[in-house]
């Protein structure tokens, strides 16, 4: 009868015995971790709001900078541009001081262009004493730039200026326009029972034929704030001028018998990307642009600066 009673003794000796053995070295790796995550805490949530950078990306940064952290998630929401954080209490708080330091609002940068039309004779022959105009002259500090054009233009070397201004965040496109609908004479029709012409002094009415064209100019900039401070704009410009067609084709004479000249239009198109030094006027581009009244030549002169009010500017 002993024998039968003695394999339940062996089996609690060696159950007792399998309790008492070391762990091996994994098997001790993995218990020490489990412990160590127990006793970091529950996992917590929290949501982050991005003030500039893109979700995705600082999501993508966070995985790669946590991703010995088996718990940690970091998860973007494009629409609301927020990232979705989950990890131990003291992980998450790590990862909001990391993006407290990464994710920072982009900068404001101002935008200034001058849209300069030169006159048809801006050789010299504009204004008495004028010089032969070089553009390499329109370059420099904003204050000498703008004193110089302003002296071009007294001396008629320089027949109009527009000027646009603008703001836009580093990295995003910012798009102005100035322009209006404006009138211009197609036609003339004379009516039934008119005078003599400009010889007699006077002519019958005339019926005339209107047309409305936009005219205007309009800039875009996308803007990027370079490691020594500097602008890089990536620009385009496109204007749109109509004047009378001096020298050229008319579309009839009015009552006192006078032509009317037919419109012109001479548009003005620039795409370019250039580097501006804060402060300073740059030459994006001198372009003419043929003309029946003439050749008309239109300089483009840019300047940018940082928003110095920007919190983050500075960084």
């Amino acid at each position: 009868m002993l024998p039968p009673r003695s394999a339940p003794v062996a089996g609690v000796i060696l159950v007792t015995l399998g309790l008492a053995l070391p762990a091996a070295p994994g098997q001790e790796r993995d218990r020490l971790r489990s412990g160590k995550a127990a006793a970091s805490g529950p996992v917590v949530r929290q949501v982050y709001a991005i003030r500039g950078t893109s979700a995705k990306e600082l999501a993508t940064a966070l995985s790669l900078h946590f991703q010995s952290e088996s718990s940690f998630r970091a998860v973007p929401d494009a629409g609301s541009n927020t990232i979705l954080l989950s990890g131990s209490k003291a992980i998450v708080e790590d990862a909001i001081a990391v993006l407290r330091e990464i994710d920072r609002q982009p900068r404001s940068v101002r935008v200034e262009v001058l849209c300069l039309e030169l006159a048809a004779k801006a050789d010299g022959e504009a204004g008495k004493g004028a010089k032969a105009l070089d553009t390499a002259d329109l370059t420099g500090s904003a204050r000498d730039v703008r004193a110089k054009v302003l002296d071009l233009q007294r001396k008629g070397v320089i027949g109009s200026v527009k000027t646009i201004d603008l703001s836009a965040l580093a990295g995003a496109s910012a798009r102005t326009q100035v322009s209006e609908n404006k009138p211009f004479v197609t036609g003339v029709i004379a009516g039934f029972g008119g005078g003599r012409g400009k010889a007699g002094g006077g002519a019958g009415p005339v019926s005339r034929s209107i047309t409305y064209r936009n005219r205007g100019i309009s800039v875009q900039v996308k803007p990027s704030v370079s490691t020594d401070g500097e602008v890089v704009l990536d620009l385009k410009v496109e204007d749109s001028t109509m004047r009378p067609g001096k020298g050229g084709a008319s579309v009839g004479s009015d009552e006192k018998g006078e032509t009317i000249p037919a419109a012109e239009f001479v548009s003005f198109s620039l795409e370019t990307r250039l580097k501006v030094r804060p402060g300073y006027f740059v030459l994006a581009e001198g372009n003419k642009a043929a003309s029946k009244a003439g050749q008309s030549h239109t300089v483009i002169l840019v300047t940018a600066g940082v928003d110095a009010t920007n919190p983050k500017a500075g960084k």
